[in-house]
């Protein structure tokens, strides 16, 4: 892929994303906010469901029930939006960088660290915490993102075979180099689907860069035809958010935080993971696979069928719960029952 065909000149691509421009201007049924009673620490956590996720026996009641009540035993705050909050015709990915966008704008006081996280993206090790990978990744640096690429492997939580990926090494890696290697090997790309937001103005200059295009640097719709058909432009723009800040944002390879479900030790080893199921991966076991590891974080991204991600959900949340519940009374913090929340969505509110 040549460097001239990852600029876009269309107007179209240049207008703006609309919606909502500031957090304070949100009215209260976009979001939803749980608080511990004992937070212990300023991480904050967003997540995005539409509405027709958290409808009764949806796969988003018990992902968000995983994702919560493991934020609670940890003392983190969890916010989720379940409205967009940019242009109505536009994919909803636009929204997820916005959401954090918001969570920054109540201060560092509040949200001194913002952990956004896909909707399908839930916590598997539930013992593990933010901070360590705080400490191992922002400590002593520049670094103002934490995201990961698509490797699964690699020393250090480098990506495997990637040049341009670690803020610490990208001395040599202009914009241009960077795209041409995203472009080259997609497992070297960052994926949005988890990431660590440092609270400072520099990190704000970054979100609204990215949440607003790029000013026009961004296609909304995505550059191939794949890309617009799954409404991808929200991640590809993150390529870009990269590219132009490389000293900024690590990128660390998917074992750290966000690995496949489908990953299984024994299968894939040190080969590639597939970015997207593949036919063979027919039976729940395989599908969930990542959820018998000991990885923080699975991602059931690229299921076009939701009752797969339903099964995979409800399955693992009945393996959690009590260790789950035990974490939360050793802190104490009350267990919350997403799934026996009321049908109408307004009355969580």
């Amino acid at each position: 892929m040549s460097w001239r065909s990852w600029d876009t000149y269309s107007l179209e691509h240049r207008s703006a994303l609309g919606g909502v421009a500031h957090f304070h201007q949100l009215n209260g049924s976009a979001y939803k906010v749980w608080v511990p009673k004992k937070r212990r620490s300023r991480v904050c956590v967003v997540s995005m469901y539409s509405q027709d996720l958290l409808q009764p026996g949806a796969w988003g009641r018990y992902a968000m029930e995983m994702n919560l009540n493991w934020a609670f035993s940890h003392g983190y705050k969890f916010t989720i939006f379940q409205e967009r909050l940019a242009n109505p015709q536009q994919s909803y990915g636009w929204s997820l960088p916005r959401s954090v966008l918001f969570m920054l704008e109540q201060g560092p006081h509040e949200c001194e660290w913002v952990f956004s996280m896909d909707g399908d993206a839930v916590v598997n090790n539930v013992t593990a915490s933010v901070e360590p990978l705080i400490k191992q990744f922002f400590s002593g640096s520049a670094t103002q993102m934490l995201m990961t690429c698509h490797w699964h492997i690699g020393l250090n939580g480098d990506c495997h075979n990637c040049r341009c990926t670690r803020a610490r090494k990208v001395k040599h890696c202009s914009e241009k180099k960077t795209l041409f290697e995203y472009g080259r090997n997609s497992h070297c790309a960052p994926n949005m689907g988890v990431y660590i937001v440092k609270n400072t103005p520099k990190a704000w200059e970054l979100m609204r860069w990215w949440a607003g295009a790029g000013g026009g640097r961004c296609s909304l719709r995505g550059d191939r035809a794949s890309e617009k058909e799954r409404g991808l432009g929200a991640q590809k723009c993150s390529l870009r958010l990269k590219a132009r800040w490389p000293g900024l944002i690590d990128v660390v390879n998917a074992r750290v935080m966000n690995m496949p479900a489908w990953f299984n030790e024994h299968v894939h080893g040190m080969r590639v993971i597939p970015l997207v199921p593949q036919p063979w991966i027919k039976s729940l076991a395989k599908q969930m696979s990542c959820f018998e590891s000991l990885v923080f974080i699975c991602h059931a991204l690229g299921f076009h069928n939701n009752i797969d991600r339903t099964n995979i959900f409800r399955a693992v949340l009945e393996k959690r719960e009590p260790a789950l519940r035990a974490a939360l009374l050793a802190a104490g913090e009350i267990y919350v029952s997403v799934r026996h929340f009321p049908t109408n969505i307004t009355d969580w509110w």
